[in-house]
């Protein structure tokens, strides 16, 4: 798991490594996504459409933030994951294999809303939805069971 204690006066002078700053971006865009998402999606049940286009536009702005740390994230630790599946050593990457196989699933749904789908309570809609939390629990899982 990534240390994000930037509270210190020590800590604010000191400059963070790589993987502490790329972990605190991605800890943040995450929880951005998933914040916005759900107050996407609690706006849409009410009647208030301004409040569901603010809530709208940023969430889309908060999870492309996530999409372009995720694949800067993969792209890092890419030739790990390659070496562990020509090892075929799966049971270390499950839940990492589960959650990227969600990623993409969540990513392909939440385009395809947003280019294709006009209008509310669509079938794609409830299952990016039903994904995106099956995403964020994986996510979190994946975050914690880091070994430093």
């Amino acid at each position: 798991m990534v240390n994000c204690k930037f509270s210190t006066r020590q800590a604010l002078r000191q400059k963070p490594k790589g993987k502490v700053r790329s972990g605190c971006i991605m800890a943040l865009t995450f929880s951005l996504s998933v914040v916005t998402g759900i107050g996407f999606h609690l706006a849409g049940r009410g009647s208030n459409h301004e409040a569901w286009h603010n809530w709208a536009v940023s969430h889309i702005v908060s999870t492309l933030l996530w999409l372009i740390v995720v694949v800067l994230h993969t792209k890092r630790y890419r030739k790990m994951f390659m070496s562990l599946a020509k090892r075929r050593a799966y049971k270390k990457f499950f839940p990492t294999l589960v959650a990227s196989t969600l990623f993409i699933i969540t990513t392909i749904t939440g385009i395809v809303l947003l280019l294709f789908i006009d209008g509310a309570n669509s079938s794609i809609g409830l299952w990016h939805w039903e994904c995106s939390i099956a995403l964020a629990v994986l996510t979190l899982v994946h975050a914690f069971s880091i070994k430093k």
